[in-house]
């Protein structure tokens, strides 16, 4: 089961990158090259982490909360390209998954600080 969720774990990244390497292209074909860059930028940074972490087989957890966060930041900043695009609803959807995405990250991280500090841990 854990590696099922892992699995998806990395098709949700990667499902972000897609969003995000699309709608900073064409943010970028607009001539708006502030959102466009970050959230191209953004999106190659999961990647790399991604691609890094199975790479130098860095720390599931942390690059997963690193993933979280950063997705957090370029949902937020979605959610600002579309409020000054005029979009109704699409606004309040990207911020209340960046508000969530951050939440997620936050908790994995308060997560694996408890589990990295029990008693019973094998060395």
């Amino acid at each position: 089961m854990r590696g099922n969720s892992h699995r998806l774990g990395l098709v949700v990244h990667l499902l972000t990158v897609f969003v995000l390497l699309l709608k900073g292209a064409d943010k970028l074909t607009k001539s708006h090259l502030v959102s466009g860059s970050s959230l191209v930028l953004l999106g190659l940074l999961i990647l790399v982490l991604i691609v890094l972490e199975k790479r130098y087989h860095w720390s599931h957890a942390l690059v997963r909360q690193a993933c979280l966060l950063i997705e957090a930041v370029a949902l937020a900043i979605m959610a600002v390209v579309f409020y000054q695009e005029g979009k109704v609803y699409l606004p309040y959807v990207f911020g209340a998954c960046a508000i969530t995405y951050l939440i997620v990250a936050l908790v994995a991280a308060r997560k694996n600080k408890t589990s990295a500090h029990s008693p019973n841990q094998q060395v």
